[in-house]
């Protein structure tokens, strides 16, 4: 065929196309009223139209009406149809048929009605009536509509069907039916369709997961696909050819995942590059404190349309570990977004587990989707709202478990932590920021002696049984594991201390109301022969007198090497410190310590 031919072989085509369509080709295409109530709409032009705020006005005699609206980025693609229905689990649809909900349809059995499709500038694109209707929708202008469906008489029966690609606005392009003979999210008996190809497109949940647990994966085509293939680790293999299949991967990494779909008019690939990521997820007790400048592999993170999450250094640094954060802002302005941090955790083996992180805020406004969310797989619950945060830097603890039981939940091997923030604008207008988030199991209860204002010591990197440093109220005894000793102490200023020895022993009380002697097994008998003073405020030798008592700041210190002592507990060490008044004598913290 040569140029001539072929352009005028194409202008008939479009011509004679245009005569049978309105103007962009979407058409209202079937209506039921059989008690579930629905209206389909089809694309029946060869090009995806964007029907974001069209309307579907729908009437019934004598004058009730009601509307749905899409919502933004609503696409119909060529051969596709939409369904609107009361019912939000039926009909019964093709997988991949978008659905839209409404409480009620109006239609009644044999009474007139109407349905009307206007675009988003209200104008008419395509109406039916039906048992000659005497209230029609309303809005202006509205597309016409000659005769009635059926052409005289009420109506008998529940169904109607456009018979055709053809749209010539009149009732000849339907044809009723009884009730059950509709066929939703598909194109009716006498309808080709239209030459064009498939869109591909797919989502899965989750893109983060274990080794051997099935990922969902789901098919979002458009355009009436027939058949299915799918590479879900990037070999050009067909691992599937299910529209919707899930998939187990059998080894850590990142996947790259490839679906090809085909109906009667060709192909079309999608092909996401590490798309999946499979982990090894961190068991408890969990640390990140953000600062080695990229997330733990545990961390996915997810950003619609112009939000963004990373770590960096924010505009006041946390009071805990400082330096980066984790930061939920926008890349641009205007446009509301939502940012996900979801880490995935194995709890399996826990019953109770405590959550803490810092959180502040930067401007953020409240919103429904800022907090903690948790999620066992089957339930997702806000478990704690951002809503109260302020700009100021805040400690957030949340008793996980509890919170798991109280709602009927599962703490599971890929148990999902879920940090979302929703806004408009980016740093500093709005944003969120998060630090050093900790999963870790509840507080031991210790009855040891903790340290005193008066009475307190500490050697570096002694920490208690729950990871905490001898601060005033931390209750001991706390643990080192060193071959070097630093210590401190502190108290009443020119005052002498004595530094016992011995093994531990909790909450040995003997020096009540002075506090507990976590040292010695003397217990009831007395026996005060494994303890030893170790230095002697009280009677110091000359080498010990600067060691022995507070300098005037109320301080002392003391390090000692212990490089050449064998490997394990050498022995627990705890200080009496004097002070005027009564008692004369308190105890500070304990410290048990190990060469490594």
């Amino acid at each position: 065929m040569n140029m001539k031919y072929l352009i005028a072989f194409t202008l008939f085509a479009l011509l004679t196309f245009g005569n049978q369509l309105n103007g962009q080709g979407v058409v209202i295409n079937e209506v039921v009223t059989d008690g579930n109530d629905y209206v389909e709409i089809a694309n029946l032009s060869a090009l995806a139209v964007d029907i974001s705020g069209w309307t579907v006005t729908m009437t019934t005699d004598p004058s009730a009406q009601v509307s749905v609206t899409f919502p933004a980025t609503t696409i119909i693609a060529p051969n596709e149809t939409i369904v609107i229905a009361e019912n939000a689990s039926l009909p019964v649809l093709p997988g991949g048929t978008q659905r839209f909900s409404i409480a009620n349809i109006v239609w009644v059995v044999n009474t007139g009605g109407a349905c009307a499709l206007n675009d988003n500038n209200d104008v008419g694109q395509d109406l039916i009536l039906f048992g000659n209707p005497s209230n029609l929708p309303t809005g202006s202008p509205l597309s016409s509509f000659t005769g009635s469906v059926p052409s005289g008489g009420a109506n008998t029966q529940d169904v109607f069907q456009r018979i055709s690609n053809n749209d010539s606005d009149t009732d000849a392009d339907w044809v009723m039916s009884p009730s059950g003979t509709g066929s939703p999210g598909a194109l009716n008996a006498g309808q080709s369709g239209v030459p064009a190809p498939p869109t591909a497109s797919f989502a899965a949940t989750p893109t983060t997961s274990t080794v051997g647990t099935p990922i969902q994966f789901v098919d979002q085509s458009l355009g009436q696909p027939t058949s299915w293939a799918w590479d879900f680790d990037g070999d050009n293999i067909t691992d599937s050819t299910s529209q919707n299949p899930s998939f187990a991967y059998g080894a850590t990494g990142f996947y790259t995942v490839r679906l090809t779909v085909t109906n009667s008019f060709g192909s079309d690939t999608s092909i996401l590059n590490s798309f999946i990521q499979i982990i090894v997820p961190p068991t408890i007790p969990f640390l990140d404190e953000f600062n080695n400048g990229s997330l733990n592999s545990a961390w996915s993170l997810s950003s619609t349309t112009i939000g963004q999450i990373y770590v960096g250094n924010p505009p006041s640094t946390s009071p805990g570990s400082g330096g980066d954060a984790l930061i939920f802002e926008a890349t641009a302005t205007g446009t509301v977004y939502l940012n996900q941090a979801t880490l995935i955790i194995d709890l399996s083996a826990e019953t109770e587990v405590i959550v803490k992180y810092l959180a502040r805020e930067s401007g953020d406004e409240p919103d429904a989707n800022d907090g903690l969310f948790v999620s066992d797989g089957v339930q997702t619950l806000l478990a704690v709202s951002h809503q109260g945060l302020t700009s100021a830097w805040q400690e957030i603890e949340f008793d996980l478990g509890a919170f798991v039981t109280a709602n009927g939940m599962s703490l599971t091997s890929t148990f999902e932590l879920i940090f979302s923030q929703q806004d408009n604008f980016d740093l500093p207008s709005d944003g969120l920021l998060i630090d050093d988030v900790r999963v870790e199991l509840p507080p031991v209860p210790d009855i040891g002696q903790a340290n005193q204002p008066l009475a307190f010591m500490d050697i570096a990197g002694g920490v208690n049984i729950n990871g905490k440093s001898a601060v005033i109220g931390e209750n001991g005894p706390f643990f080192v594991n060193s071959s070097q000793l630093d210590i401190s102490f502190g108290g009443t200023p020119g005052y002498p201390w004595i530094l016992l020895a011995g093994p531990l022993n909790r909450n040995n009380q003997v020096f009540v109301p002075q506090g507990s002697l976590d040292i010695g097994t003397m217990g009831a008998t007395s026996n005060y022969s494994d303890i030893f003073p170790v230095i002697d405020g009280l009677n110091p030798v000359a080498f010990f007198d600067f060691l022995a008592t507070l300098n005037s700041s109320g301080a002392g210190s003391l390090s000692v090497n212990f490089d050449n002592l064998p490997p394990g507990i050498i022995t627990t060490l705890q200080a009496l410190i004097y002070q005027p008044g009564s008692p004369f004598v308190q105890l500070t913290a304990a410290f048990e310590f190990t060469v490594p």
